[in-house]
């Protein structure tokens, strides 16, 4: 039996963001890191990405209700504190998450709509955490099943 759709979408977005690093002409390297297993970060892990399915609702149109759910899928993204232009580095993740999936339709098998960008927020680091990070939320439509 296949993996359910809203385990295999994150597996897609999984895929993408992978292809973060410098040396394939992104800003950072954090693609040499994507979990699926958000619990299993270390405080001392340095820029990473974290995904995890945020939410299952009923699909909105054009997608049937009765055969499809809209997921919410957050991608957690976290670079150190420890350099200069902190805030930078955060932007400059951001956009690598955006340019990551722009035009990667071809990756979201079949029952898995292209993702849609909802918003980007971030994530302000709290005392004694060396660490600063963002949530980015996409929207796709899964088939049921």
């Amino acid at each position: 039996m296949a993996d359910p759709n809203s385990w295999t979408v994150l597996e897609d977005f999984r895929a993408c963001l992978e292809d973060i690093q410098i040396a394939n002409g992104f800003f950072t390297d954090a693609g040499l890191f994507v979990t699926l297993e958000p619990s299993q970060i270390t405080e001392s892990q340095g820029a990473l990405i974290a995904l995890a399915l945020d939410g299952l609702s009923p699909s909105v149109p054009p997608a049937p209700p009765r055969t499809h759910r809209q997921a919410t899928v957050l991608v957690v993204g976290k670079v150190g504190t420890g350099a200069d232009n902190v805030q930078l580095s955060l932007h400059r993740l951001i956009a690598d998450i955006e340019r990551a999936l722009s035009g990667q339709q071809r990756r979201f098998g079949a029952g898995r709509a292209f993702p849609t960008f909802v918003s980007a927020n971030p994530i302000p680091p709290d005392k004694g955490i060396d660490w600063i990070g963002v949530e980015v939320r996409y929207t796709t439509h899964l088939l049921i099943g």
